[in-house]
């Protein structure tokens, strides 16, 4: 997911991994720079899948806030130049899912997306979640109500 201040604008990314039981495995934060939402989106997106590589996950379901960009994974791979590296991550990932789902209901990204923004160094994991997170990532343990509005989408 991505965060921009402005359209185009300074912007940023981020990101969190979790297993099966929704507990964390890991996070990230990228300062993306003066960019477009799109192109912004889609920086976040290839961060996350190169992680999920890196992890040697076999499964996963990707939520992402960007109608647009969901629409441009659905679309020929060849079509759009930076699905190139997107779409060569997610061949490598033996089953993935995607999910559009609107901002509200995705609380954590959107705080580890704004960290990105703010961040003065390029790319950061976190192994363990940041305090602001780490209260979100309780509240949703906690059974804590968020409006979730998805449609699901299979890119393979």
């Amino acid at each position: 997911m991505a965060l921009l201040l402005g359209n185009p604008g300074k912007a940023g990314g981020g990101g969190l991994i979790c297993n099966h039981h929704g507990e964390w495995v890991c996070g990230y934060s990228r300062a993306i720079g003066h960019t477009t939402s799109v192109a912004a989106e889609l920086r976040a997106l290839r961060d996350g899948i190169n992680l999920c590589v890196e992890l040697n996950l076999f499964s996963v379901l990707i939520e992402l806030d960007a109608k647009l960009v969901v629409e441009l994974l659905q679309k020929d791979e060849g079509s759009f130049n930076s699905n190139d590296t997107i779409m060569a991550g997610l061949q490598k990932i033996q089953r993935t899912r995607v999910l559009h789902c609107y901002r509200a209901a995705n609380k954590c990204v959107d705080t580890l997306a704004r960290r990105g923004a703010l961040l003065s160094h390029d790319f950061v994991i976190f192994h363990s979640p940041t305090r602001d997170v780490s209260l979100l990532l309780s509240l949703d343990a906690d059974g804590t109500v968020y409006e979730r509005k998805c449609s699901v989408v299979d890119v393979f």
